[in-house]
């Protein structure tokens, strides 16, 4: 899984993981990839606390951070960041303060205490993410400084070099990724709009192409991708198999390429799903898109499914009649990833723990169907990875989407048939 990116950054697998998480950093690194800490809302002196706990942790592994310095914001040339929050603070009328205030006082929210304010003018501008700039130079752990928000600053492209580190920026499409590289970006890091919805309108299948066409000889990193980030991650979870919905053929082969059994074309998907399953339906659809889709989507559920609401790509919120998820006894449950890492901030080390174990079984020189096993082990689901294994072992199977069709489709079948002891026959004594 070596490229020329995680040879001059030092990693063995090209992953890198963006986060505000500082365990998540170092639990990234640890596993082969390249962690990159997002700086935006830190003061200078907290950000200087979060990097000595990485580097405290880390041992000699490199990292990142991540700052945003837009190209064009109100109140652009002015280096005093406490003039400038003030000058930006003025700009809110007196009477939206007012009502904002009434607003919490009205439903009982408290007010926060000044020893946990934080600062309200966040790292958005130069005068903020200037100093973060500094903090992070000042480690020599960090080998990589990523701009979120429009190319760098020239002057910050230069210091950063300068000191021997790699300057990477996001873009959302090949325009901007031109722009980038012509400024001297060594890294173009490619969204599409399902990865968060704030880099524009286009889908990463269509953007990520386009912009190595256009970059050349400069990296480009691929994020976001929900789609086929679920395409890889299903089969490793127990799906015996996987449906991808495009809308192009040139799309149908990148989700075969990501691990599809199948693919049906958006326009008529419903009744492509159902002639798959038999009539069934599938247990579990992962919706980016809403719109005119998201009715259909229900429809192609088996009973007890559940859909999980990713975005709303195709630019309408749609609704849910309940009546369907009463007859059918279906879910429609919302995934909004960012919002629950904020309440809960133990969960994406937990999620990288189980994918890093699979990295590192892997690392470790373990074939392929002892890695699954081991990973399903640690990750507390032991029987799915030995039913994995047997059904590589027994039907010399080379490929893992295979491997878990035959196992897991064996186990789900017979859990809820309630046949225990038929099945335990079955994967013993196959014969």
């Amino acid at each position: 899984m070596q490229t020329e990116l995680a040879k001059k950054l030092g990693i063995e697998f090209p992953i890198f993981a963006f986060t505000h998480c500082r365990d998540v950093v170092v639990a990234v690194s640890k596993a082969g990839g390249f962690g990159v800490l997002g700086a935006v809302g830190f003061t200078p002196e907290q950000l200087e606390t979060e990097l000595t706990w990485i580097d405290e942790n880390i041992g000699d592994l490199p990292y990142g951070v991540d700052i945003v310095i837009p190209g064009k914001y109100e109140g652009m040339g002015e280096d005093d960041a406490t003039k400038l929050e003030q000058e930006l603070k003025d700009l809110i009328p007196e009477q939206h303060r007012k009502f904002a205030n009434e607003l919490l006082e009205s439903h009982g929210v408290p007010e926060i205490p000044d020893a946990e304010k934080m600062q309200e003018l966040l790292g958005w501008t130069e005068a903020t993410a200037g100093p973060q700039v500094q903090v992070a130079l000042s480690h020599p752990k960090v080998k990589l400084l990523a701009n979120a928000l429009g190319t760098p600053p020239p002057d910050v492209i230069e210091e950063i070099h300068a000191s021997g580190r790699l300057v990477a920026a996001l873009c959302g499409a090949a325009s901007q990724a031109v722009r980038h590289a012509n400024a001297g970006v060594d890294i173009v890091i490619a969204q599409g709009t399902e990865g968060g919805g704030h880099t524009g309108d286009v889908g990463s299948m269509v953007l990520w192409p386009e912009v190595i066409d256009a970059l050349g000889d400069t990296p480009m990193l691929a994020a976001g991708g929900i789609g086929t980030s679920t395409l890889r991650l299903a089969p490793a979870l127990g799906a015996s198999r996987v449906i991808a919905v495009v809308s192009t053929e040139d799309k149908a082969e990148v989700a075969r390429a990501n691990g599809a059994t199948d693919v049906v074309l958006a326009d008529g998907f419903k009744d492509a799903v159902a002639e798959l399953t038999g009539g069934r339906g599938v247990d579990i659809v992962m919706d980016p898109v809403g719109g005119d889709r998201f009715t259909d989507s229900l429809r192609s559920l088996a009973p007890a499914g559940r859909l999980l609401v990713v975005g709303f790509t195709g630019g309408e919120i749609p609704t849910v009649k309940v009546n369907r998820l009463l007859l059918n006894n279906i879910d429609v449950v919302g995934v909004g990833w960012g919002a629950w890492t904020l309440g809960h901030p133990g969960s994406l080390s937990e999620q990288w723990d189980g994918l890093a174990a699979l990295l590192n079984a892997l690392k470790a020189g373990l074939p392929l169907k002892w890695a699954i096993f081991v990973a399903a082990h640690l990750m507390g689901s032991w029987l799915a990875g030995l039913l994995i294994f047997f059904a590589m072992e027994q039907a010399d199977v080379a490929d893992m989407t295979e491997a878990v069709s035959i196992g897991l489709g064996s186990y789900a079948g017979a859990r809820l048939m309630d046949k225990w002891s038929e099945f335990l026959i079955r994967k013993v004594a196959p014969g």
